[in-house]
């Protein structure tokens, strides 16, 4: 067990020391090359601070492209016609109605025909703020491990995840959710 617990803390420090140091002490705005920072939070880190990750991801691009004739039946693209029905309502009564249908037409369309992945430079930016935390003194810090990743080939928002690290008390880190539902890239840093 005492042997799990230090390859575990030996493989947390490694990681540590690969990680890109962030010490925002009077700036609230730090840019971040990577995926991944270690943010340091000392007596004059400000209450809310920003990191803008700028890192790497993968996107799909079209190489080629070809017009194609494709059939549709939309009324966007067709238009309408209006067609009159005989609709019978009791034994002796018909009625008719008139009821509008889409159209259906060839439609020339610009197709993608080669698709290749390519690597673009994008950044995105998270909020963090330390709420009602207690002050810390000149020699003491504490750190916090923020991470991006990018939450697919096509999309270019990326998801962030805080987790402290070494801290004087032991605190909670809240995502920060729109109507209760929505996630966003806001974290609060608070006490348990």
């Amino acid at each position: 067990m005492k042997y799990i617990f230090k390859c575990m803390l030996i493989s947390t420090s490694l990681t540590a020391l690969a990680q890109e140091q962030v010490n925002p002490r009077t700036a609230q705005k730090v840019l971040v090359s990577g995926a991944s920072a270690i943010l340091l939070r000392t007596h004059g880190t400000p209450d809310m601070v920003r990191l803008t990750f700028k890192m790497p991801i993968k996107q799909r691009v079209c190489k080629a492209t070809e017009l194609r004739s494709l059939m549709k039946a939309s009324a966007a693209d067709c238009g309408t016609e209006t067609r009159t029905v005989r609709v019978q309502r009791a034994r002796n009564v018909t009625e008719e109605v008139s009821r509008e249908y889409a159209k259906s037409c060839m439609v020339r369309e610009s197709v993608c025909v080669f698709e290749a992945i390519e690597l673009s430079e994008e950044s995105d930016t998270i909020r963090i703020t330390f709420r009602d935390l207690p002050q810390l003194r000149d020699s003491e810090s504490e750190s916090f491990l923020v991470t991006a990743e990018a939450t697919s080939v096509e999309n270019t928002d990326f998801r962030f995840t805080v987790k402290t690290l070494e801290t004087v008390e032991t605190y909670k880190v809240l995502q920060v959710r729109l109507l209760g539902l929505l996630a966003m890239d806001r974290f609060e840093v608070v006490r348990e």
